[in-house]
């Protein structure tokens, strides 16, 4: 569920950063999807839920 929200997040805020780039005076973590982080904030939780779900699996 921690996943879940992390990744909903980064892209409501992502989006919303694109739609209105005045919202957000400075850039944060989650701006643009993370791409001032290499994209670490969207495949973080990705791979966090992939693994949880293999790890469930076993």
């Amino acid at each position: 569920m921690c996943c879940a929200a992390e990744l909903a997040g980064v892209l409501v805020v992502g989006a919303w950063t694109l739609l209105e780039p005045s919202a957000f005076a400075d850039a944060t973590v989650w701006s643009d999807f993370g791409m001032g982080y290499l994209f670490i904030p969207v495949i973080l939780p990705v791979t966090g839920m992939i693994w949880l779900r293999r790890a469930r699996r076993a």
